[in-house]
């Protein structure tokens, strides 16, 4: 898709959840900013947050979404090694 992008057939790529996307914070914003640069620009729709890349906040909000996807992700982590613990002392 993003070979298609880069030769100009593709100008929006239609996504049903920002978390999706990509793997990972980085690979998001990095996707997301080759799309933009590319020749004509190539926005991003995000349905579920009604995001696209192309506006002008679009990014901004698309980047406070990852992190707190990503912390949000770090807190599960976390979550799960305490019980753990919590059921190997208390057994």
């Amino acid at each position: 898709m993003l070979d298609d992008c880069k030769k100009g057939k593709i100008d929006l790529i239609v996504v049903k959840d920002v978390f999706r996307f990509a793997n990972n914070v980085v690979d998001c914003l990095n996707t997301v900013e080759l799309l933009l640069n590319n020749a004509p620009p190539v926005g991003v729709f995000f349905e579920d947050n009604n995001l696209n890349t192309l506006d002008a906040n679009g990014k901004i909000v698309i980047e406070m979404l990852v992190m707190f996807e990503k912390i949000d992700n770090e807190l599960k982590r976390k979550q799960k090694a305490f019980w753990r613990e919590y059921r190997t002392q208390n057994k």
